[in-house]
């Protein structure tokens, strides 16, 4: 009747993944080193992914300069289901390198910056999601800033974070992070928060198909969205 329908494959909703882990760093007198291997496994999914990554303090100990840098090899196997995934496998890669400094202003406060880009090639459609139809490529962009002041008498520290992400299948976001961590006797802490995001829609999300479009997704995650998120921790 033309309206919009949800067709899912049928796909089992139970899954089993095992994850191993090392990593090792080493310590030197103004910094340290890294180096991360993880393997993970499930059924409908494998990945071998390796990380490397360094800090560097200044000289006056004000400044710290950070580095990271990972690349992961994917397999994609689907669980096929009542209705036929749009791959019986494939595979991706991804990679991805970051950098940032943060710096001490007073004995009460702290900046830190960062940028990263991300590089994904390969399968990058959702093989449960019928018609699901992505672009083979996939390059972001994150810029990021944060601040940290705390305030003697109050024994408190504010945090103020905002991240700004960017990519080619014109979804970009902004992201605003206030939080008041509030020590209190013994040891206890609680911490307040606040959190806004915005999310731009990707060039090809749309709610209805088009045949007529090379490119086609329904998958929210790469809608339009907007959110207030607040609570409290302790």
């Amino acid at each position: 009747s033309g309206d919009p329908k949800v067709i899912m494959s049928g796909a089992s909703i139970e899954d089993t993944r095992t994850e191993v882990s090392g990593t090792t760093r080493y310590y030197f007198d103004r910094g340290n080193v890294g180096l991360n291997y993880t393997h993970s496994d499930e059924d409908d999914y494998t990945s071998n992914a390796g990380a490397v990554d360094g800090a560097f303090n200044s000289e006056d100990g004000l400044t710290t300069y950070s580095a990271a840098l990972s690349y992961s090899d994917d397999d994609i196997h689907p669980t096929q289901g009542s209705v036929p995934t749009n791959t019986l496998g494939a595979s991706k890669n991804v990679t991805s390198a970051w950098m940032g400094v943060s710096r001490i202003i007073s004995k009460r406060a702290l900046v830190r910056f960062g940028l990263s880009y991300t590089y994904r090639d390969g399968f990058l459609t959702d093989p449960y999601k019928y018609r699901d139809n992505r672009p083979d490529e996939r390059e972001e962009w994150t810029v990021s800033g944060g601040y940290r002041y705390f305030f003697d008498n109050q024994n408190a520290a504010l945090h103020v974070d905002y991240r700004y992400f960017d990519d080619d299948w014109d979804v970009a976001s902004h992201t605003v992070d206030v939080a008041w961590l509030q020590n209190l006797e013994h040891g206890f802490q609680v911490t307040p928060f606040l959190r806004y995001y915005s999310q731009h829609e990707a060039d090809f999300f749309s709610n209805l198909y088009d045949a007529q479009s090379r490119y086609f997704a329904d998958d929210y995650r790469l809608s339009a969205f907007g959110a207030f998120s607040y609570g409290l921790r302790a």
